[in-house]
C-alpha cells in the first residue's frame, strides 16, 4: 500500500505540474537522499518534494534545469556562505531557524522558503541575488519565490 500511495502522489503532480512522472523516474534516485536529509520523510515529504520540484519547475527551461536548480538550493541553503548572508545582508538568524527544524524533525526547505520570503521582503527583487552566487541556485530561489503563493494553494 505505501508503494501505491507514493506512486499516486507522484502520478497526481506529474499531472499537475511540468515536471512530470518521466521526470520523478529520472531525477528522483539522485535527489532522494539529499532531499531526506533536509527533512522531506514519508509520503507528507514525498507530496512536498513533488510540489517544490514542480513550483521551481515552472520558472525555469526544463525538468533537468528544475532537478539542477532544486538540488543546488537544497545542497547551498545551509551553506555557509548562504548562512552569513542571510545574517549580514538580512539580519536573519538563519542558523538557528535550521537548528531549530532539524531538532523538531521538521522540513529544512519549508523553512528555508520561509527565511527566503522574510528576505525577499526586506530587499524586494534583490534577496536571491544577495543569497547565492552561482547561477543554478540563484534560477531556483527566484523560481520558489516567484512561484511560492500557488504552492502554498
Amino acid at each position: 500500500p505505501k508503494m501505491q500511495d507514493a506512486f499516486d502522489i507522484m502520478a497526481k503532480g506529474g499531472k499537475a505540474g511540468q515536471f512530470e512522472l518521466k521526470d520523478m523516474a529520472r531525477y528522483f534516485p539522485s535527489l532522494a537522499a539529499q532531499a531526506a536529509s533536509a527533512g522531506f520523510k514519508g509520503a507528507e515529504g514525498l507530496a512536498s518534494l513533488v510540489s517544490a520540484l514542480q513550483m521551481v519547475r515552472k520558472g525555469v527551461g526544463s525538468a533537468e534545469e528544475a532537478n539542477s536548480a532544486f538540488s543546488d538550493i537544497l545542497g547551498k541553503m545551509e551553506a555557509k556562505d548562504t548562512l552569513k548572508a542571510f545574517k549580514e545582508t538580512f539580519g536573519i538568524d538563519a542558523a538557528k531557524a535550521f537548528s531549530k527544524t532539524r531538532k523538531e524533525g521538521g522540513n529544512l526547505f519549508e523553512t528555508f522558503e520561509q527565511l527566503l520570503t522574510l528576505a525577499e521582503n526586506k530587499k524586494p527583487g534583490e534577496a536571491v541575488n544577495l543569497l547565492f552566487g552561482d547561477k543554478e541556485a540563484r534560477k531556483g530561489g527566484r523560481a520558489i519565490l516567484d512561484n511560492l503563493a500557488a504552492r502554498k494553494a
